[in-house]
């Protein structure tokens, strides 16, 4: 059964390691780019853990990681950005982000009390175009070529308001 937990600085080596192990299928579909180092993503927890502007939530399965899901950018305006990252496709489609995106979903709008809910996706992910508007998310627009990785890909904008979860 997959786990939802708050991250923690204590989490460091697992998630560096599960950072760095991340499949080429699934790097691809989080933007992935480059190998992050120990002391970055030490640093990077350090700005995160505590923040009052994001909710970072771990996805474990028999206690590993196996990939987060993010609100961040929590604004005053009672919206904020969603980002989920599955670190090895041999976990896609197995449910686990339906289920981890419809939690923080729970979580913003129950407990945040927030209006909207935003996402950036890439053109060329259609698993989880279709999960999103499964779960109610409407495209609002297109960033046009705005990502380049063997071309030029589009970033499909999308959100979901309160009312329509």
């Amino acid at each position: 059964m997959i786990h939802l937990r708050e991250i923690k600085k204590s989490d460091l080596d697992a998630y560096f390691h599960a950072i760095n192990h991340s499949t080429e299928e699934s790097y691809k579909y989080v933007g992935g780019k480059k190998i992050f180092t120990n002391e970055q993503i030490k640093q990077y927890l350090d700005r995160i853990v505590g923040n009052n502007q994001r909710v970072d939530w771990l996805m474990t399965l028999d206690g590993d990681i196996i990939g987060e899901v993010v609100l961040m950018d929590i604004s005053d305006d009672d919206s904020a950005h969603l980002r989920l990252a599955i670190f090895d496709d041999k976990h896609f489609s197995k449910g686990y982000g339906t289920f981890a995106i419809k939690e923080i979903l729970r979580h913003g709008f129950d407990y945040l009390k927030l209006h909207r809910i935003e996402l950036e996706v890439y053109d060329f992910n259609e698993r989880a175009i279709g999960l999103y508007k499964k779960i109610g998310f409407t495209e609002e627009g297109r960033l046009r070529q705005a990502y380049k990785m063997n071309g030029y890909h589009d970033i499909v904008l999308m959100s979901i308001l309160e009312d329509e979860f």
